[in-house]
């Protein structure tokens, strides 16, 4: 079966994605488990990547982050921007 060189590279660029997700996933676990050690800095800076990349759970995180005023300066109004993401 002959599968065209488009359909190809589509399939080897969502499997591609796919395995990129799972270290996304890690660092913010990783910076839950940071937060919760009262590394909040550490937390932040781990949470900031993947949630610049769309990631839901790093939007609120870092929004929580924004909101407590830990880990960096306290704004509301940029928590709310994450919030809202």
């Amino acid at each position: 079966m002959y599968l065209p060189c488009k359909t190809t590279l589509a399939a080897l660029g969502a499997i591609g994605l796919v395995i990129m997700l799972p270290p996304a996933r890690a660092d913010v676990r990783d910076g839950v488990e940071a937060w919760g050690e009262g590394g909040y800095g550490t937390a932040v800076a781990m949470w900031r990547p993947a949630a610049e990349a769309g990631d839901a759970d790093a939007q609120f995180d870092l929004a929580q982050a924004y909101m407590l005023g830990r880990g960096l300066p306290a704004d509301r109004t940029v928590a709310a921007g994450w919030f809202h993401k």
